[in-house]
């Protein structure tokens, strides 16, 4: 993520409160890539089958691999870095208009 302000722009309070800021914002940033990866590989490659977690999902799975989509989308334009193995599945799959989705 590229910075806004340096720690040498901050001579005076405004500047020291603005670069805390951004401090605490790319932090957030880091911790939600954190999670979002997390969560990634926890579905993809956890102890449960993934075809189970569909089936529990049900209609909400269309939606929740949206929402995880979309936050990756946020990431990347707001400059986070993130490898394409960190978010890209690894099977291919099929949404159907109920929402389900089953494994190709």
């Amino acid at each position: 993520m590229q910075s806004i302000l340096t720690a040498q722009d901050a001579p005076n309070t405004t500047r020291a409160y603005l670069l805390a800021m951004q401090t605490n914002a790319e932090r957030v940033l880091n911790d939600m890539r954190s999670a979002c990866c997390d969560s990634f590989q926890k579905f993809w490659f956890g102890s449960e089958p993934v075809d189970k977690q569909l089936l529990e999902l049900g209609t909400a799975a269309a939606n929740w691999f949206a929402q995880h989509a979309r936050t990756v989308e946020y990431l990347l334009t707001s400059g986070v870095e993130m490898d394409p193995a960190e978010y890209t599945p690894p099977r291919a799959f099929t949404i159907h208009q109920d929402g389900t989705i089953t494994l190709d």
